[in-house]
């Protein structure tokens, strides 16, 4: 609950300190960027307390935040970016509290990967690595 309060919070801050003038402006629209969270809909479940947004849901992955980034430099779009780019980095921090990690890496369950790397090029001698997944 108390990072859903920090998305409200966190852009109120950044619209006082930075964009005083039009405070209200700027808090409403970086308010509005949190309907990138209707990606959530495209998960089953819906709402998971312990699945971490980044890298899971498809308009929370790096792809986007980049665009996010960008837009924050681009004056026309600068509030809109800011709004996104503080809800990734929320996101993020509320993924490295709860579950220790940054982000979610996706390992599609029909990978089974089993190599043997042999290490005896790189340190002479007979060891093998296997790597698997599944």
């Amino acid at each position: 609950m108390f990072h859903i309060f920090l998305h409200f919070i966190v852009p109120g801050v950044v619209a006082g300190l930075f964009f005083r003038k039009r405070f209200w402006f700027a808090y409403l629209i970086m308010i509005v960027t949190m309907v990138v969270d209707m990606d959530h809909l495209l998960a089953n479940p819906i709402y998971d307390p312990n699945r971490c947004s980044i890298g899971f849901h498809p308009l929370h992955t790096i792809i986007p935040i980049v665009f996010y980034f960008v837009a924050c430099f681009i004056p026309k779009t600068r509030l809109i970016g800011l709004g996104l780019i503080i809800h990734m980095a929320l996101d993020s921090i509320d993924c490295q509290v709860t579950n220790g990690v940054w982000y979610h890496i996706t390992i599609p369950s029909a990978i089974s990967l089993e190599k043997s790397i042999s290490l005896s090029r790189y340190y002479h001698t007979n060891l093998t690595y296997e790597v698997s997944l599944s």
